[in-house]
């Protein structure tokens, strides 16, 4: 039995708290699934009508895993400023190579709808220089 549904400690809380409702965890799981989902489509609404952005690319490695985080900017014609937002932070499995990035990279610009976007990245490379591409449309 759960520790949250046995009397013992549901009438300690009840005494300590009496207006705390305990919860059990699928029920935090599926709020959790629930808001990440709506986070989800937020950048996917903000960048809809977008016709060109600029992305920044870092990739880092922590206890022998890879990751790659993207971020996205654009700017607000209609309020006159800049929005960013978080794309992704995956998981790279393999080698770091062109082909892995890309794949990856492509992955989660077609997760966003920004594929068909003019796309200018930025990355920085182990010697602290900026590399900077322009993309049109689908990455091959």
């Amino acid at each position: 039995m759960v520790c949250f549904k046995k009397p013992g400690f549901q009438k300690l809380m009840s005494s300590l708290a009496p207006n705390l409702k305990l919860r059990s965890r699928t029920f935090f799981t599926k709020l959790l699934e629930e808001k990440f989902s709506e986070r989800q489509l937020q950048p996917k609404e903000a960048f809809f009508d977008c016709s060109d952005a600029a992305t920044t690319i870092d990739a880092w490695t922590a206890r022998r895993r890879s990751y790659l985080g993207q971020t996205i900017h654009r700017y607000d014609k209609n309020i006159l400023k800049r929005k960013s937002a978080c794309l992704a932070a995956r998981r790279i499995i393999g080698h770091h190579t062109y082909n892995v990035s890309a794949k990856l990279i492509e992955s989660i610009h077609g997760e966003y709808h920004v594929k068909d976007m003019k796309i200018y990245n930025s990355s920085k490379t182990k010697r602290k220089r900026t590399c900077c591409t322009s993309i049109s449309g689908n990455i091959k």
